[in-house]
């Protein structure tokens, strides 16, 4: 019978390697999907590093646990896993967090790469209201046929209404 402990280190080191292959596919990510959105026609919002750093960390820590912490099988294979995919949730956040904007062939931001193809319709917010000044206006929202819908956050709202103009004439074109 194999014993408990090796099973223990086999699953954790396993998952480590899993972590850094992870962490190794940021850049390549961030390159695919560059060459996926053509050229960028309006910039993004530039989001901030900290919280998809914090999550890596964290899931890190939940895989570190399996080697010194003595559990059962199933929690620590679903320790593992979880480690693993919030790795996952915060590698893609890392790899789009400074690429964001309008493309020519698609949107990236709010975690997603989003094809341009995919959208059938574009929210927007009613800036002839009078409450405009009560909701946020620099987002807006897509609603995709795959995923739902998608807000996207813009830096300014100024920024907000030139990417909603510029998306507008490449959707009623294609």
């Amino acid at each position: 019978m194999i014993e408990m402990a090796k099973v223990r280190f086999v699953l954790a080191a396993v998952s480590s390697v899993l972590y850094f292959l992870i962490l190794i596919s940021i850049p390549f990510r961030t390159k695919i999907i560059l060459s996926k959105a053509g050229k960028k026609l309006v910039g993004g919002k530039v989001h901030a590093l900290v919280l998809p750093i914090l999550i890596m960390v964290c899931s890190f820590l939940l895989i570190f646990i399996v080697y010194f912490k003595e559990l059962s099988f199933i929690v620590d294979l679903v320790t593992c896993l979880v480690g693993l995919l919030g790795a996952a949730m915060g590698s893609e956040e890392a790899a789009l967090a400074n690429i964001s904007g309008l493309y020519e062939n698609g949107l990236v931001g709010a975690s997603h790469y989003l094809p341009l193809k995919e959208i059938y319709h574009v929210k927007e917010f009613d800036w002839a209201k009078e409450d405009w000044e009560k909701s946020d206006n620099r987002v807006f929202h897509v609603v995709t046929d795959k995923r739902g819908t998608i807000p996207f956050v813009c830096s300014s709202e100024e920024e907000c209404k030139e990417m909603l103009e510029v998306l507008k004439k490449i959707l009623k074109t294609a």
